[in-house]
């Protein structure tokens, strides 16, 4: 099982090649760690950035743009992580 430390490095490293950054928001969607994302300025954008998912057993990664029926779903269906 891949945890949130190890799962937060490779979406970091995905984000980077879809010219988007982690912006800290993180939840669990399925069996998939789910981070949204921002523009690397840090600045409000017009553009569509991803969802960036990282499956919990494999490490798969792979990003899901709204407006998409699977975009939906994750934006109404993911579960906050609970504080330690």
């Amino acid at each position: 099982m891949i945890g949130i430390d190890e799962a937060r490095k490779q979406a970091a490293k995905f984000a980077k090649r879809r010219w988007c950054r982690l912006n800290g928001s993180e939840s669990r969607y399925k069996s998939e760690w789910c981070f949204d994302t921002q523009d690397p300025s840090g600045r409000p954008v017009a553009r569509n950035l991803p969802f960036i998912l990282v499956d919990m057993g494999t490490g798969a990664v792979r990003d899901v743009y709204l407006p998409s029926d699977e975009g939906f779903r994750i934006l109404h269906g993911k579960t906050p992580l609970e504080e330690d």
